[in-house]
């Protein structure tokens, strides 16, 4: 198992895996709590080959990657002289359900066991209770830490989102790019201070910093992307599926880290009231107010952090938890709880939209994804264009040519029913 350490962690720097760009506004949110955190470097060549070397082929291709990326700084650090098993730790989180995910702490734990770093601990919140980060933290603590990394977030996937929106479009190459950059530092700044206020300005400097950019006014096809969470937002991952995407003259929209959480927020009220129901008790009720709050707490936050890119984004925002369920009230039973259910609403909740084609990006063998796939290749046949885009680390000559053919019956979805997103 795991070994869990306690806050504030102040002796060890911690290291996150590096998903998706709020990578590194989390790794701000712990700073904060006075823990020398950072992104791990990823994808490697001496990590990929780790990774190989201690993974049968069965596992999903991000345990491949994160595992390398783990010992790839663990070798940067021996290279330095340093105590290892005194100076470092790993945040990976875990997941319920029938993922794999959920055992990837497992065997981190087992191969550094084997290589002797056994006082290495790896911080593992669990989807089972909406990554509260309980026995890490102190209470105090362990509040005001979700709380900061719930807002980092959301503002790291806005500004996300912004890039999405004005890249295909801008005038000037790579100005995007670096309004990007410079609204993810101001971000880091305003989270390392607390978030709150400080946040919510850098939001609506990022928001109109973006907003400025020159663009063109032609109509390009949308595409909606979802799949495994890793796969989808880690772009070294997908081969840089975003950057492919808009190359081949399309706009896309991404679903977000924090749609995931949201939806673990769900599943933890519904758990709760289902405790309840079977045990009447004031534990239970409890339980079931502190997801009903958290609920609360984060659309609240969501809603003010977003509002700076409300005319920017339109209504580029997250499918609700409940809007991705009634899409597959009669598809998909939410009692299999993970990610097949929310690729497969927001893939049709794309498509109802008005996007002009959904591409399912996931690990080779990953089972959430597979079902979804199969799922989605029967309801999105005569909905708009779809097709899966499957990773393992190998570089495939027709992978580009299933994107191009894929760009092109967006194009000809685009022409034919136009774009109502």
């Amino acid at each position: 198992m795991p070994r869990k350490s306690t806050a504030p962690l102040t002796e060890r720097t911690l290291y996150l895996p590096k998903m998706a760009e709020g990578a590194r506004c989390l790794a701000a949110a712990f700073r904060h709590l006075g823990c020398k955190a950072e992104v791990m470097p990823t994808y490697t060549n001496a990590g990929l080959e780790f990774g190989k070397k201690h993974t049968s082929g069965k596992e999903c291709f991000p345990c491949i990657v994160t595992t390398g990326d783990m010992f790839d700084v663990i070798d940067q650090h021996m290279a330095t002289g340093a105590n290892v098993n005194d100076s470092l730790a790993f945040f990976m989180p875990e997941t319920e359900g029938p993922c794999r995910f959920g055992q990837y702490t497992r065997l981190h734990r087992i191969l550094l066991d084997k290589y002797k770093y056994v006082n290495v601990p790896i911080l593992s919140p669990s989807s089972e209770d909406s990554y509260r980060f309980s026995g890490y933290f102190n209470d105090d603590q362990a509040i005001e830490f979700r709380k900061l990394a719930w807002q980092s977030i959301v503002y790291a996937d806005l500004i996300e989102k912004a890039l999405w929106r004005i890249r295909p479009y801008e005038k000037i190459k790579g100005k995007t790019d670096r309004v990007f950059e410079e609204t993810m530092q101001a971000g880091i700044a305003a989270i390392e201070a607390g978030g709150g206020l400080q946040l919510i300005k850098a939001a609506k400097k990022a928001a109109n910093a973006f907003a400025s950019i020159e663009r063109t006014h032609e109509s390009k096809p949308l595409i909606g992307i979802v799949g495994e969470i890793f796969v989808r937002t880690h772009k070294e991952s997908n081969q840089q599926l975003v950057r492919v995407l808009e190359d081949l003259g399309c706009e896309t929209y991404t679903s977000s880290v924090a749609e995931w959480v949201e939806y673990t927020t769900h599943t933890g009220i519904e758990d709760a009231k289902e405790a309840f129901r079977r045990k009447k008790s004031l534990g239970n009720i409890g339980e079931t107010a502190k997801f009903w709050l958290t609920a609360k707490y984060q659309r609240l936050v969501a809603s003010f952090i977003s509002q700076p890119f409300a005319r920017l984004l339109k209504e580029r925002f997250d499918h609700s938890t409940e809007h991705i369920l009634e899409e597959t009230e009669h598809i998909f039973s939410n009692h299999i709880n993970g990610e097949a259910i929310l690729s497969i609403g927001g893939a049709l909740a794309f498509a109802k939209e008005g996007y002009n084609g959904v591409v399912n990006s996931m690990p080779f063998t990953c089972m959430p994804s597979t079902i979804a796939s199969a799922i989605l290749k029967v309801h999105m046949r005569s909905k708009a264009p779809f097709v899966d885009m499957i990773y393992d680390g190998s570089i495939m000559p027709n992978r580009e040519t299933n994107l191009a053919t894929f760009a092109f019956q967006a194009r000809q979805n685009l022409e034919k029913h136009g774009r109502k997103a």
